[in-house]
């Protein structure tokens, strides 16, 4: 009875061991793989009108995610007629003419240094985009680009170091969708790379012991 239950005990044993191990690699593999990357999809706060001034200007509701707007473009519905349906759902950033609260300038600031940024452009006439990138307020690039008749372009930067992007639409009215970027790598602090150290050494264990 005692060796049953030692045994018992030992099968326990084994068995949390595993277990911390597994937690161990995946905790270990999520530090390791962490990108600093984001998607705005303008999807993110539910259904929203059609037109215009029926919603706040696209301004600071990203900020969780480092990223704050202006140009008094808004989140609207497709069902607006812009040409070009929304990529991700039923939404997008937009901007017309028609619309004194709007501009066809759309200006979007990050907290911190990007690296790579894309997006998709689209009007419901043949529009030409100029697309900026600035680092604390000096230009590193700059795009020239053209989307046809209910279609999109898309824009990319990468292999760069910005803070600022510029887009400037030729067209009456337009819309951005999709937008992605990719912070640069910003030094970890000695504890959070102690932790980081600490787990891969505690994985590289556990995984020749499982």
């Amino acid at each position: 009875m005692l060796f049953q239950a030692v045994k018992n005990n030992e099968w326990r044993f084994e068995m949390v061991y595993k277990i911390v191990c597994h937690l161990l690699v995946l905790a270990g593999v999520v530090l390791a793989s962490a990108a600093n990357a984001g998607l705005i999809t303008f999807e993110e706060f539910g259904t929203q009108s059609c037109f215009f001034s029926q919603q706040p200007p696209l301004d600071t509701q990203y900020s969780s995610l480092g990223v704050n707007f202006s140009g008094g473009w808004e989140i609207v519905n497709q069902c607006g007629n812009f040409g070009a349906p929304a990529r991700s759902g039923e939404h997008f950033a937009a901007f017309s003419g028609e619309t004194l609260s709007t501009t066809d300038t759309l200006t979007v600031n990050f907290d911190n240094a990007m690296t790579a940024a894309s997006g998709f452009l689209g009007s419901n006439e043949q529009g030409i985009w100029l697309v900026t990138a600035f680092f604390e307020g000096i230009q590193v690039s700059q795009l020239n680009l053209t989307n046809t008749f209910d279609s999109y372009v898309e824009f990319n930067f990468e292999a760069l170091r910005f803070d600022q992007i510029i887009i400037n639409a030729s067209s009456r009215s337009g819309v951005l969708d999709d937008l992605s970027f990719e912070a640069a790598q910003v030094p970890e602090p000695p504890s959070l790379a102690l932790l980081t150290l600490i787990l891969a050494g505690l994985s590289f264990s556990c995984r020749r012991k499982i």
